[in-house]
């Protein structure tokens, strides 16, 4: 297995020595287009870096990132690991507490905002945060009041002060076991931890993507929109278009995507299985608008479709018959689906952070898109498993990306070997020792690997629910289940310590309003939509059925329909929208005892 001996510089200045003149980025500025070569890429990574170290940042400092996709976010992350000092992102929704924590446990001396609203966030805290020298504002002017504030032009223009042999000194240094960033994990089950990615972990995660996901086409297009504060998004973006020199679009962020879709067309598409139902969403609230023939014709096309693409996973025969049928659905339908979605050019489609239900993989199989399931864990980079368009096997992980080992212990841990697994957690020895042993990373989760190589996972190590009468059960098996039904947005299943189990469900507005609108029901309020008897009925006819595929220990005795959903804002989701079951479990405590009174 091949060994890593780069940094994220080398291959940077790879990248930039071949294809100089070539789109880096492609961003929206004023309504219009704009481009950023690799060449002015690199010098402005250049001018960052050189600011960064008359501010007196040296190599081993930590310096926190703020704010959405833009240019200017990978312009200051590369320069903050160019120049041997560490990125330590923090997602855009976090609150001021949130942000006065990573700032504190990272010991971040500077503090790169987009723009004043982040800094307000923490304004009544930056008395918390002793360590913090400097907060560098990259829109707008910042505050001449605040003397911690600095607006961007000020601050590279500080930099015209240290000269060229100074940068590459400090670079010099920079080797692949160098702390390139800390990731801190999403906290499903407490406080976010600081993994440590070096240039050595991500060059190997960059490699593994670009190996797994050459295309051989004449231009890559991919778009960055997932937060940057995720590895995934770091992964493909920021890391992986160093090695194949992908064009990256900027979206801005999550709520944008479906617009700017259309008018990109990317070649390279990944998104977390609720990006997907969005877009499957939106052609369903079309089709539902159409006249009874042309739904005929939609759904005609689509059942083609999937009996077409299923038959070619399975190796099948395809009749002539067949055959014809599906060029003509291509034809009246699908090909105009893919178009009005942005995905008519796609042809890498990744999905990962949770399973995908079989609605959502069989609308994508009929309009011909095979959706490539990859996991990974932040202290693996991200990159453990992934379905290749040649080599997929639906419901699994896939096989081990190039440059990665899978083990499966005695007791069905999944274990992960290779240099893009993390060499431990900042400011945690124990969990460190405990996480990393004899050079594997122990990930918590549970699964398996089949004669063909292909791993599958069955669920998470400390979310077994181990019921009053001794029996382990998955959760996650189960709440995928009940995810099924569109009309179920969130499923958390309950039962710890207790006699059988139970499930607190979320509703899906959209799914509700397309119900009312076939019946001609009109209803103002949320609360009348969730009492609806229809959305009732569905519910409890969907239980029933998941519950006859569950052993008896398995099955939902009781549940309880939430009258809110779930959001990142109100706590129960993380920024990569997993479900936080702690604090689901601690809000909605007295329902889940009236569950079981």
């Amino acid at each position: 297995m091949e060994k890593i001996d780069e940094t994220i510089r080398d291959i940077f200045l790879t990248r930039v020595c071949e294809t100089p003149n070539n789109n880096a980025m492609c961003y929206e500025e004023s309504g219009q287009w704009k481009t950023l070569s690799w060449q002015d890429y690199s010098e402005r990574v250049d001018k960052f870096a050189k600011a960064l170290i008359f501010q007196g940042v040296m190599s081993g400092d930590k310096v926190a990132l703020i704010g959405s996709n833009t240019p200017d976010w990978f312009i200051a992350d590369m320069a903050i690991m160019t120049m041997g000092a560490t990125t330590v992102p923090v997602y855009a929704t976090s609150s001021g507490e949130q942000i006065r924590y990573i700032l504190n446990h990272s010991d971040s001396r500077i503090f790169v905002v987009e723009d004043v609203a982040y800094f307000q966030r923490i304004e009544n805290l930056i008395d918390k945060i002793p360590q913090l020298e400097r907060i560098v504002v990259v829109k707008g002017n910042a505050p001449p009041d605040r003397n911690v504030l600095m607006d961007l032009d000020t601050f590279l223009e500080s930099g015209e002060n240290t000269n060229d042999e100074k940068l590459e000194e400090i670079r010099s240094a920079i080797t692949p076991d160098t702390p390139g960033t800390f990731i801190y994990t999403s906290g499903t089950t407490g406080p976010p931890k600081a993994v440590i990615l070096t240039h050595k972990n991500s060059v190997a995660a960059a490699r593994n993507v670009y190996m797994t996901t050459r295309v051989g086409i004449k231009e890559t297009i991919s778009c960055s929109y997932l937060p940057l504060s995720h590895v995934a998004e770091r992964c493909i973006n920021l890391f992986a278009t160093l090695l194949s020199g992908t064009t990256v679009y900027f979206m801005g962020g999550y709520e944008q995507f479906g617009e700017y879709l259309k008018e990109i067309r990317p070649t390279f598409w990944a998104g977390v299985p609720r990006v997907w139902e969005k877009l499957y969403e939106g052609v369903m609230n079309y089709r539902s608008s159409l006249k009874v023939r042309e739904q005929r014709i939609i759904d005609w096309s689509l059942r083609i479709g999937r009996e077409f693409n299923w038959r070619k996973y399975e190796g099948k025969r395809k009749s002539f018959v067949l055959r014809a049928e599906y060029a003509a659905a291509r034809a009246l339908v699908i090909k105009k689906i893919l178009k009005a979605i942005g995905l008519d050019r796609v042809v890498i489609n990744a999905t990962g952070g949770a399973p995908t239900s079989k609605e959502i993989l069989d609308f994508y199989m009929a309009i011909g898109l095979w959706l490539q399931d990859v996991y990974g864990q932040t202290e693996g980079h991200g990159t453990t498993s992934y379905n290749t368009k040649d080599a997929i096997r639906f419901g699994s992980a896939g096989r081990p990306f190039p440059l990665v080992q899978v083990r499966i212990a005695g007791d069905g841990e999944i274990l992960v070997r290779g240099d893009s697994v993390s060499p431990g957690y900042y400011k945690d020895p124990e969990l460190t020792k405990e996480t990393f042993r004899d050079g594997w990373l122990y990930s918590g989760d549970l699964g398996y690997l089949d004669e063909d190589g292909f791993l599958w996972i069955t669920g998470r190590k400390k979310d077994i629910i181990i019921t009053s009468g001794g029996k382990n059960i998955t959760p996650s098996k189960i709440e995928t289940a009940l995810m099924g039904l569109p009309l179920i947005e969130h499923a958390v299943v309950v039962g710890d310590g207790r006699k059988y189990l139970t499930a607190l469900l979320t509703i899906n507005e959209e799914e509700v309003k397309k119900i009312t609108e076939r019946e001609g029901t009109h209803v103002k309020h949320r609360e009348d939509l969730l009492r609806l008897g229809v959305v009732k009925e569905k519910v409890e006819r969907h239980v029933k059925e998941v519950n006859e595929k569950l052993s008896r220990v398995e099955q939902i005795k009781k549940y309880k329909i939430l009258s809110e959903p779930f959001s990142i804002e109100t706590g129960e989701l993380t920024h990569i929208l997993k479900i936080k079951r702690n604090v689901v479990q601690e809000k909605f405590a007295k329902e889940i005892e009236k569950l079981y009174s």
